[in-house]
């Protein structure tokens, strides 16, 4: 058989603290305070004009670079060092600058590819014209981050 004790009741904060309800607290103003002299900047942070600006970066890439020649039809190396760890996946497109301003037309190379730091592309397309203006977009799945190659030249 259990045996109960007799418990007394909890004092209150009120009874511990010796808080009265019945004092009449002042009234708050309706909007703070918020003129020069009140308001203190913290110098814990710089400007955030900044951050607002720059954007996280996706990798750095390594190839290709301004001297990379590419031939068609022959294999072609793309090397990066991945710094967004969070980004799994990435979209590899080639890009011309003359074209971008004129017929927009860009190239996928490669879809949801392992961010890794290496692709190689099997062959260059035949079909894309020597010039020496194309870059190599590398870009997150939801297109939010994106970082440009260098420009380099493709021909035979």
């Amino acid at each position: 058989m259990l045996e109960c004790e007799t418990m007394t009741p909890m004092p209150t904060a009120d009874d511990i603290f010796g808080f009265d309800n019945q004092i009449e607290m002042p009234e708050l103003p309706a909007t703070p305070e918020t003129s020069p002299r009140q308001l203190v900047r913290s110098k814990s942070w710089g400007s955030l004009a900044n951050a607002v600006r720059s954007s996280p970066k996706l990798l750095n890439v390594r190839a290709p670079k301004a001297q990379t020649h590419w031939r068609r039809n022959q294999p072609a190396i793309l090397q990066w060092v991945p710094l967004d760890i969070s980004v799994a996946e990435i979209r590899i497109v080639l890009l011309q600058k003359s074209s971008l301003s004129n017929t927009r037309q860009y190239t996928i190379v490669a879809d949801h590819v392992e961010n890794n730091g290496l692709f190689v592309l099997k062959h260059v397309p035949a079909t894309l014209s020597k010039d020496k203006d194309y870059f190599v977009r590398f870009m997150s799945m939801d297109g939010k981050l994106f970082v440009d190659s260098e420009t380099f030249s493709i021909g035979e």
